[in-house]
């Protein structure tokens, strides 16, 4: 109807004016602006130099045989376990927020909040997903460390905790509360008041939050039990299985592996998507010099590093 109506007001071809002029006012407006010999500003002429440089830079450096820093990752390859596929769960939250956006229109008794739990180690992609989700949604994400909300004052964390949950839903963006463990700790060993409220404040902005809200924390153990039941999905983001380890190899120096270097490659434990950024900046600077010897002995040093990969023998051994 709206096409229909904007052909009506359109009024089909104009009729053909006299002495041969164009029956295309608007046209004629094009034409003589693309005539006007319009010159860049000052500010443009210096973006333009800032990016003509960094694409030579880039060129350049590729050209060198320099592999670019790895900026960022699909969620290929990633480890993710839960009751519900990754993919499915993408789709409920879209079609809730299909419903969120009719919800003026038609009541939906007994609504269900969406709200989503990622947790496993740091580096396995539970921001990545987050920013994921943001761009299949399309619309912002809105993150607030636990950082950002604790205050050292009573009553502070409160009142910010409230902010951050109004400032998502004033602009319709998905709210990603980081380090959530900081702010939700188990209330049986709270050993002041303020410990119990400020959780108490966060179940209740979830409770009456109307949007998408995401949690993200490396222990999962110290949330309060109250906490969990409150979350629609928890999804666990774990270390990489060998295909993905395949694939984030791959992305972060795009190089192939010989058969060898697989089994190698293979045989590194507790390795996620963080630890081919990491390798893939330190030895960003050395190009041509180093191989997949240098790449693999760097992710082996990684992965040593990890508690999880730590064994400590306590007593004696045998002679």
């Amino acid at each position: 109807a709206i096409r229909e109506a904007e052909g009506d007001i359109d009024g089909g071809d104009a009729p053909a004016r006299p002495d041969g002029e164009s029956s295309n006012p608007d046209a004629d407006v094009v034409k003589a602006v693309a005539a006007v010999d319009v010159k860049p500003s000052a500010p443009e002429k210096c973006e333009k130099q800032k990016q003509d440089m960094a694409d030579e830079r880039v060129n350049n450096e590729s050209a060198a045989g320099i592999p670019v820093p790895v900026r960022d990752y699909t969620l290929d390859g990633l480890s993710i376990r839960g009751d519900i596929p990754l993919a499915k769960v993408v789709t409920a939250v879209k079609n809730f927020r299909r419903l969120q956006s009719v919800e003026g229109e038609v009541e939906i008794p007994d609504r269900p909040r969406m709200s989503l739990l990622l947790w496993g180690p740091p580096g396995t992609g539970k921001t990545e997903f987050v920013n994921y989700l943001g761009q299949q949604l399309g619309c912002k994400v809105v993150v607030k460390m636990a950082s950002d909300l604790l205050d050292h004052w009573v009553g502070k964390t409160e009142k910010a905790i409230r902010s951050a949950f109004e400032e998502a839903e004033d602009e319709n963006a998905v709210l990603f509360l980081d380090e959530l463990d900081g702010l939700m700790q188990d209330r049986s060993g709270a050993m002041a008041n303020w410990e119990v409220t400020q959780v108490n404040e966060l179940l209740d902005c979830m409770e009456r939050f109307k949007g998408v809200m995401v949690g993200a924390t490396n222990f999962m153990d110290h949330l309060d039990p109250a906490v969990l039941r409150r979350f629609t999905y928890k999804l666990e983001f774990g270390y990489l299985e060998p295909a993905g380890k395949h694939i984030f190899f791959d992305r972060a120096f795009k190089t192939p592996l010989a058969d060898k270097d697989i089994v190698r490659l293979d045989a590194i434990q507790n390795l996620a998507p963080g630890d081919f950024k990491t390798v893939s900046q330190k030895l960003y600077y050395l190009g041509d010099e180093v191989g997949n010897a240098e790449r693999l002995s760097a992710l082996e040093e990684e992965s040593s590093l990890k508690k999880e990969s730590r064994h400590v023998c306590l007593g004696f051994s045998a002679a």
